[in-house]
């Protein structure tokens, strides 16, 4: 069944699309933070996935009003602000993930957080600034440089939060270094974490051609390039976390 999570923050009005599982009473939720097209058919798409196996699914809306620019463009000057003051996004990450935790369908002490692009940076950032939940998860993430996050990232905050981080090792968006300063970051907070690399997966490995909006709108993303076995690969890898964790409240 979907329905929305909604609530205001800042003077925006927020639509948090939510699809639940069958069983009655409180279930694990994951929240899917999408990339900067926002509230698209993929990440509802993986909302419901998510539903059948027995979890709450929820989709973060950046935007407001369930938002989905649909060119690359739009998407990217949609985005910008949350790159730019990484302070006030944490503060609305909590904001939401708060809410959701209100939910009488969510279990509030078993939410994972999972990030794709964008959104795996900031499901990154709701660790690293040591928020109250079980898991973050970076699937295909652009993980940032460490030179604009707020205060409370830069001091050594302890990581509540397991951390499973899903690269494609021909990923454009993310260099080397990028990755060698997050590991770094990680371990000198003591952080559960870990980190798998895809050989030949680029970035958006898992978005099909039908799913993408960018190929929809007539761009050409010659950095994405959809794959199967890369796709396989990241969803086992992230049910695997996701059912370790939710044993370990059990």
């Amino acid at each position: 069944m979907a329905d929305f999570i909604e609530h205001q923050h800042a003077g925006t009005s927020y639509r948090h699309p939510v699809v639940r599982p069958q069983q009655d009473g409180p279930s694990p939720a994951i929240i899917l933070v999408p990339d900067y097209h926002g509230c698209t058919d993929y990440a509802r798409s993986t909302a419901e996935q998510w539903a059948r196996r027995g979890h709450v699914g929820v989709v973060m809306d950046l935007y407001g009003d369930a938002g989905m620019p649909p060119t690359g463009p739009e998407a990217g000057q949609a985005i910008q602000p949350h790159f730019a003051d990484r302070h006030a996004n944490v503060d609305l990450m909590q904001v939401i993930i708060d809410r959701i935790k209100e939910d009488p369908g969510v279990d509030p002490d078993r939410v994972v957080v999972i990030g794709y692009s964008s959104g795996g940076c900031f499901a990154l950032d709701i660790a690293r600034t040591g928020m109250d939940v079980l898991g973050c998860i970076s699937y295909w993430g652009v993980i940032m440089p460490l030179d604009n996050v707020p205060p409370p990232m830069q001091e050594a905050t302890p990581v509540k939060a397991s951390v499973l981080v899903i690269q494609g090792y021909r990923d454009d968006f993310v260099p080397t270094s990028s990755m060698k300063a997050l590991t770094d970051d990680l371990d000198r907070r003591d952080a559960d974490f870990q980190v798998h690399l895809i050989g030949g997966a680029k970035h958006a490995f898992s978005l099909k051609q039908e799913d993408n909006l960018e190929i929809r709108s007539g761009e050409n993303p010659t950095l994405l390039l959809y794959d199967e076995v890369a796709t396989t690969r990241a969803d086992a890898l992230c049910v695997q976390f996701v059912q370790e964790l939710l044993d370990r409240t059990t």
